[in-house]
């Protein structure tokens, strides 16, 4: 045998599921999973290319939608190029995309907390300011309600949320 197939692990196939598409490290209990939807259109459609839970386990995921379809991001100059780049920025689509809002929003709840948060609290924020989906999916045939989590976030709604969990714990840290 080739040795480099030697410790390669193996599924059986009849293990295998095409319905559950999510990966790996996005399973974990304190994970803040994210999919990704269309920002550009009013119905704010589930990205053709975002997974799909549940957990092996039978746990949601994804906890929640951020947008990922032609998002305008920083742009880096190509690797050995010492020409400056004709634009700053790029766009590019994809649930690689999408965490960085997540992130982002998460950085923004940690500074204004003023004090640490557990990942149970700011799991917790994320999730449950989640702005419900209203759509009616049930015209798209690949659509399961498994690939919208809690809904989409809601940044401004995860701010109000943390001044109060804040202004209701005082500065000490609950564990």
């Amino acid at each position: 045998k080739d040795k480099g197939t030697v410790n390669q692990s193996r599924l059986d196939e009849n293990d295998a599921t095409q319905r559950y598409t999510i990966n790996s490290i996005c399973n974990g209990t304190r994970t803040i999973a994210v999919g990704g939807f269309d920002s550009s259109t009013s119905e704010r459609c589930l990205a053709p290319f975002s997974s799909c839970g549940p957990t092996r386990d039978g746990r949601q995921k994804p906890d929640v939608l951020a947008p990922a379809v032609r998002v305008l991001a920083a742009r880096s100059t190509p690797a050995g190029s010492h020409q400056p780049i004709s634009s700053v920025l790029t766009e590019k689509s994809g649930t690689s995309m999408a965490a960085p809002h997540v992130t982002g929003c998460v950085a923004l709840i940690f500074e204004a907390a003023n004090r640490k948060l557990t990942i149970s609290e700011t799991q917790e924020i994320i999730i449950s300011t989640a702005e419900k989906v209203t759509e009616n999916y049930s015209s798209v045939d690949s659509f399961d309600s498994t690939c919208i989590g809690d809904g989409y976030l809601n940044i401004d709604a995860a701010l109000s949320a943390v001044t109060e969990l804040t202004r209701q714990k005082g500065t000490e840290i609950d564990h």
